[in-house]
């Protein structure tokens, strides 16, 4: 499988529905999504981690069962992968999804020995796919963790990381970033397959 990392977040561009006949644009979008998300060198093909030359980290993500073990895409289980430059001063990551529920909210929590993290909402998208590129200086609560949070965690020297995806059970608050699904159900979407490694760096002087 490539370990290429996924190009940044981009919107479609303005007109692109028009280009094709309405009728078969969704025929062909589900075809090319399944090649490039599950083809031999897909995003999601089912390798546990890997790392390549420059240093970048691939962690495989999916649903699991209550015995942890990984539902198929036939069981009705999704996937995704999470990438990160293993040594940098930052963690630079990029999460890759596909199989949820579409138009959901999720909540992506990063767990260490320390605490667990909850650093960002996620909204599926109509296909029931996540992509989302951020870089943390530290790991720490969002603005919409209120009550318990945890003292942030400096990302110096070796940092072991769990990459989780909860369903989001927080009230619906229409214009909120902190809105949620409101249905009480706060189960886990996807979980780590293997446990990732950062190794925290002195930022460089200039």
């Amino acid at each position: 499988m490539s370990n290429d990392v996924p190009a940044p977040v981009r919107s479609r561009p303005t007109g692109w529905a028009s280009v094709v006949g309405r009728a078969v644009v969704p025929a062909v979008v589900t075809i090319v999504v399944a090649m490039f998300l599950y083809g031999p060198k897909g995003l999601l093909t089912r390798h546990a981690s890997s790392s390549d030359k420059n240093g970048v980290t691939r962690i495989a993500i999916a649903t699991k069962d209550s015995a942890f073990n990984v539902v198929p895409p036939s069981r009705g289980g999704a996937s995704g992968s999470v990438w990160f430059k293993s040594r940098a001063p930052s963690l630079a990551l990029q999460l890759r999804a596909a199989g949820l529920v579409p138009s959901k909210r999720y909540q992506l929590e990063l767990s260490t020995d320390q605490a667990v993290y909850t650093v960002a909402r996620l909204t599926s998208d109509a296909q029931g796919r996540l992509a989302f590129d951020t870089t943390l200086t530290q790991l720490a609560d969002d603005a919409c963790v209120v009550a318990n949070r945890v003292p942030p965690l400096p990302l110096r020297g070796r940092v072991k990381i769990k990459f989780w995806v909860r369903r989001d059970a927080s009230p619906t608050v229409a214009g909120s970033a902190c809105s949620g699904n409101g249905d009480g159900d706060s189960t886990y979407a996807l979980l780590e397959e293997n446990v990732g490694t950062f190794y925290g760096t002195p930022h460089e002087r200039r």
